[in-house]
This record gives C-alpha cells, sequence and structure tokens, in this order.
C-alpha cells in the first residue's frame, strides 16, 4: 500500500500537532499470463497408462497488486484419439485441480480446485494425461486459454513432452 503523512497546524497558535499517516491499500488490477515452464522429458508409455505428465505451464501475475483466480483452464492435445483424459495438477502431481475427459483437440478443464495467482508472482503448474488402452499416436499437450478473474495478458506455452505409447 502507499503510506501518506500529514500534520495539522493550529491556526490561531501557530502550534502543530503530531504528524498523521494513514496507509491505503488498493487491489490493483493484475495481469495474468500463461508461459511455457520446463518440460517434462518426452516418454514412452505402456498403452492405458495414466497421470503421464506432459507439459509445464506457469501462471504469471504481472502487474497490479490484487491477487486473481483462475477457473478453467483450455488445452490443445495432439493425438487426443488415444487420451481418455487431462488433468491439471500442482507441479509435483501431488494435487489434482481439474479433470476433464478428452473428446476432441481442444479440451476445456473446469477446475474443482480454482488456482489463486499472487500479485507479482509465478506458478507452475504440470498437464497430466490418461492414455487408452489402445493409442498408437503420439500425445503432445499445450495450455492454449484460462478463464480468469480480471485481465488475461499473453498465453504462449507452445512447448511439450512427445509421450508416445509402447506398441
Amino acid at each position: 500500500g502507499q503510506q501518506y503523512y500529514w500534520a495539522v497546524t493550529d491556526v490561531d497558535t501557530g502550534s502543530a500537532e503530531s504528524p498523521y499517516s494513514v496507509e491505503l491499500n488498493q487491489n490493483l488490477p493484475t495481469n495474468t499470463t500463461v508461459s511455457e515452464g520446463t518440460n517434462p522429458t518426452n516418454a514412452k508409455v505402456c498403452q492405458g497408462s495414466s497421470n503421464v505428465a506432459v507439459d509445464t505451464f506457469v501462471l504469471n501475475e504481472t502487474t497490479g497488486n490484487g491477487n486473481s483466480t483462475v477457473s478453467a483452464v483450455t488445452t490443445s492435445i495432439i493425438g487426443y484419439a488415444g487420451v481418455q483424459g487431462v488433468h491439471v495438477k500442482s507441479e509435483d502431481g501431488g494435487t489434482d485441480y481439474g479433470y476433464a475427459s478428452v473428446t476432441a483437440v481442444s479440451t476445456a478443464i473446469t477446475l474443482t480446485t480454482p488456482l489463486t495467482v499472487n500479485a507479482n508472482s509465478s506458478m507452475p503448474f504440470k498437464l497430466y494425461v490418461d492414455l487408452k488402452s489402445g493409442a498408437t499416436a503420439t500425445v503432445t499437450a499445450n495450455v492454449t486459454d484460462i478463464t480468469v478473474t480480471g485481465p488475461k495478458g499473453t498465453i504462449s506455452d507452445t512447448g511439450s513432452a512427445s509421450i508416445t505409447p509402447n506398441i
């Protein structure tokens, strides 16, 4: 917040009282962006494998001093026909924020636990996929959009690991 100071002076006597101050905390709009994280390594996995890390993305608050909340993440999944579902999880995979069945290249994941992004911070998350038992195509995935409170900035998550099913 911003600190403001002032003093009061008695106009008749000229005596000044102790200075006063107040701090104003105004939550300024934030600008939430998505950037590329350090992606998992390419992997060969068994058909039907679940919870396979495929992409790391970073939510950034670049301006303002308020927090924003991300309630949905939209993904682009190449090789989607072999993917049963996609998860948004913490970077370590320990917390699952949302899941969606995959039926098309573009898949929106409504988050059951919305992501709160603090002002002037960067927070990494991962996309994990569950492969179908007959999956044959290599899978890549990245974030193409987010639903967020407040202004949204650029979405630049372009890379991904390549997940190849063993046939």
